[in-house]
């Protein structure tokens, strides 16, 4: 009896889904971005129960008829490429013929299409990858796509899908990605009856429509702090927004790539963004739109079904492109309002007119005299013969004295102990408060003056 098994079509396409089909916010992108190849200007979105309960598109693009409809749920079918060498001179998001299959393996799915010219529209039921009715439609223009009951029949899958509330984030999160990548389309999402965003198309150019969306996108108050980058080379274009230096913000959750108008994970793109910044980042991350065009077949979106991450042909030109864009938009806008003309007077380093860089009342460090016998003679092979930092627990310790603000000195009969008293002070802190936490009597105290903290709407 042989140990090797071929597996039936029910089974490999529910395990082919599961690598188009993450989450609920992977069905929104891949039916999103086939409203957009099928030259949407409207795209409506409705979503209940953080999508395992609805996934609902409709879009007024071209449309399908009959036969391609049916076509459309079959696996590899697209209507994008002909050879694989199409993939290299592609325009659209999709070309896989993935998606609309995948979908329909783990979910109950409607699709309802109309194309200009037919005499009615058509419907398509299924669930589980069949089809249960096929029938006649309304002529409304474009496409509404239904995906209910996500992983209704996989549900070791469902099991380890994250919060409603994670869920929910990542749906809003691929909606405005969208929204920020094509402005001549207009967006409007509705999670469980409440509108969450509306975003029309506006007259104007490019920066002009640019700036309206990433200001309702990131908020008032981080879009406040953002600054125009712009930049072109031979054969590649970079422009969006950054956090000014002076701006920037505590998490990564505001930063978004784009590469052909596609949302992308690089790497590469985030280090280039970071090294462009270089000094002028302080510990936090800077909130960013970055928008960067290349020829098509210098890049390849073809790594992985759900196509975020890409390959570039290019990569050290691409780096050195967008840091030196980032570095120098910000540099020259950092200097843009500084009058950098000399003031009367020669001033130098340590005059009396400035203020010093300590606290005038911290008394300076007493210096280490270079006459102390034997302070650094001890052979370094010594060091292995100290005690484990868990040995010094249970010795008595001396106090003698703290070293440049920062360190603790004790001696003990083992020798020298330096302790770093920030550390020390967090790990306090720390065991502090997670005993209050176990015991749920966590102490609050309220401010006096109320501090307003904008979120977004993935945050929220």
């Amino acid at each position: 009896m042989p140990e090797i098994k071929v597996l039936t079509e029910d089974v490999v396409s529910k395990i082919a889904a599961g690598e188009v089909i993450e989450r609920p916010a992977s069905v929104l992108k891949e039916l999103i971005e086939n409203s957009l190849d099928a030259g949407a200007s409207r795209i409506e979105i409705e979503i209940k129960k953080a999508g395992h309960g609805l996934i609902r598109v409709h879009d007024d693009g071209r449309g399908m008829d009959r036969e391609d409809l049916r076509l459309a749920l079959g696996r590899h079918a697209t209507s994008k490429l002909n050879t694989f060498e199409d993939i290299y001179s592609l325009a659209t998001f999709g070309f896989r013929g993935e998606a609309l299959y995948s979908i329909f393996a783990v979910s109950r799915l409607k699709i309802i299409s109309f194309r200009a010219g037919a005499d009615s529209g058509y419907a398509i039921e299924g669930e589980g990858g069949r089809v249960i009715a096929e029938l006649p439609a309304p002529p409304v223009k474009g496409t509404t796509i239904e995906a209910a009951d996500l992983f209704f029949n996989t549900p070791a899958r469902a099991k380890f899908m994250k919060s409603d509330a994670s869920e929910r984030a990542q749906l809003i999160k691929t909606v405005e990605e969208a929204a920020l990548a094509n402005l001549g389309v207009s967006f409007r999402l509705v999670i469980d009856g409440s509108e969450i965003l509306s975003l029309p198309t506006l007259p104007g150019g490019l920066w002009e429509n640019l700036k309206n969306r990433a200001a309702f996108i990131f908020g008032k108050s981080t879009y406040g702090g953002m600054a125009r980058v712009e930049g072109k080379t031979t054969g590649m274009a970079v422009y969006g927004f950054s956090s000014r230096p002076d701006a920037l913000c505590a998490t990564r959750v505001n930063q978004h790539f784009f590469v052909n108008r596609r949302p992308v994970s690089s790497a590469l793109l985030r280090q280039a963004l970071y090294r462009g910044y270089g000094h002028m980042l302080t510990g936090k991350h800077p909130a960013c739109a970055i928008f960067v065009e290349l020829d098509p077949g210098s890049f390849d979106a073809n790594i992985h079904p759900q196509k975020r991450d890409v390959k570039f042909s290019g990569e050290n030109e691409i780096f050195k492109t967008l840091s030196n864009t980032i570095y120098e938009e910000l540099l020259s806008k950092q200097t843009a309002g500084v009058n950098m003309t000399a003031p009367a007077g020669e001033v130098k380093f340590g005059s009396p007119d400035l203020p010093a860089y300590r606290e005038a009342a911290s008394p300076s460090p007493a210096p280490v005299s270079a006459e102390a016998p034997g302070l650094f003679d001890a052979p370094v092979a010594a060091a292995a013969l100290s005690p484990a930092p868990a040995d010094w627990r249970s010795r008595e310790l001396k106090y003698l004295g703290q070293l440049a603000k920062s360190y603790l000195l004790f001696e003990c009969e083992a020798g020298l102990l330096v302790v770093d008293q920030h550390a020390a002070q967090e790990r306090v802190l720390f065991e502090k408060y997670l005993e209050e936490f176990s015991k749920g009597a966590i102490k609050v105290q309220p401010l006096l003056v109320p501090l307003e903290t904008e979120l977004s709407r993935s945050q929220m």
